[in-house]
């Protein structure tokens, strides 16, 4: 259960966050901020927290892999040239496209483990 005291807000529960929902930020204790309602807060369970960090982490590691194995080939001045020249040399940008779509697939193999 929620604990709200002059400043703060807290759960009752070691096992549960408090959430404020207008900003998503969550964490054990909040300050409240100066106009709330308490509506305005929810308990999320420590697992369900972890999860969604874990998730957050991998989707983060997943778009910097990504971008590491697309380097590997193209530096971003190269991009940059390939994109903006994408009605100019089509056959140029659908091989870069192909090979950025591989990348992608290769990092949710690897990241994801799908």
């Amino acid at each position: 259960m929620l604990k709200f005291g002059k400043y703060t807000v807290e759960s009752d529960d070691a096992e549960m966050y408090v959430r404020y929902v207008k900003s998503g930020v969550t964490a054990r204790m909040l300050s409240i901020p100066a106009e709330y309602a308490p509506e305005d807060f929810v308990e999320v369970s420590k697992a369900e927290y972890d999860a969604e960090l874990a998730a957050e982490k991998a989707e983060l590691e997943y778009k910097r892999e990504i971008v590491r194995l697309v380097r590997e080939r193209y530096d971003a001045d190269d991009e940059m040239a390939i994109l903006r020249q994408r009605d100019a040399k089509p056959e140029e940008f659908a091989a870069y496209n192909a090979f950025v779509e591989d990348c992608k697939l290769k990092a949710k193999l690897t990241i994801m483990r799908v």
